[in-house]
């Protein structure tokens, strides 16, 4: 789509904020996010180029209430949009050549994907740079994407049981084909908590970043009976 190259993304806000350099993006869009319990409102705001350099920058509020008196005030050029009720930082950077409209696309589909599984853009959709229909359309073709090589994945677990998925089924973790891509799956973490472990089907092999621990079917079932033996010795020590 672009020939830019991305050197930070950030979907979760965690860097500083620069209001002055918000203070001089231009409106992308907004729209409802979806995380899983409850729908907030986000706006994205483009910066750039500066030496070919493009700034993608966030900001979130709980209600759309407050988003609109946000986008008003920031539109007026009044910097007390800057409402301690709202969230806000820089989500996605990177240098390469593109127009504004082109580069704001490939930053808000990156930042899409990015959050696969965690959270996802849905109505109201409000136009900006990028107009709502094409933030929508946006949406819907990575969603559609993610459903072919889920669709893909099973098809292959069907022809070709794979261990490490048998291993995750027997051990009641729920595998399911994750959508990035055909070999891609996911399933519960044995630790209980509240993510999941990654899984590919190709190399036979699941890995989970939160915990730690990687391997094969064989280091799967030990990560279970490791999980199954602390809690137990838990319950004891209660």
């Amino acid at each position: 789509m672009t020939a830019i190259e991305i050197d930070h993304l950030d979907p979760w806000l965690k860097q500083p904020a620069d209001d002055r350099a918000i203070d001089s993006a231009t409106l992308v869009s907004r729209y409802g996010l979806f995380i899983g319990i409850d729908t907030i409102s986000e706006a994205v705001f483009l910066r750039g180029p500066a030496k070919d350099r493009w700034e993608l920058w966030a900001v979130a509020a709980f209600r759309e209430s407050d988003m609109d008196e946000i986008l008003r005030r920031h539109s007026a050029g009044d910097s007390s949009w800057r409402a301690p009720s709202s969230s806000r930082g820089l989500v996605a950077a990177g240098v390469g050549k593109a127009s504004p409209r082109d580069a704001a696309k490939y930053f808000f589909d990156q930042l899409q994907r990015a959050t696969v599984h965690y959270s996802v853009a849905c109505a109201p959709f409000g136009g900006g740079l990028l107009s709502a229909g094409e933030l929508s359309q946006i949406v819907d073709d990575m969603s559609d994407e993610l459903e072919r090589n889920r669709q893909a994945g099973l098809a292959l677990a069907r022809e070709n049981p794979i261990a490490i998925i048998e291993a995750a089924r027997e051990l009641n973790l729920s595998p399911r084909p994750a959508g990035h891509h055909e070999d891609a799956w996911m399933a519960n973490c044995p630790s209980g908590r509240q993510h999941w472990i990654m899984i590919s089907a190709s190399s036979n092999e699941f890995g989970c970043g939160y915990c730690g621990r990687s391997g094969g079917p064989t280091e799967l079932r030990q990560f279970c009976e490791a999980v199954r033996v602390s809690a137990s010795e838990d319950r004891e020590r209660r």
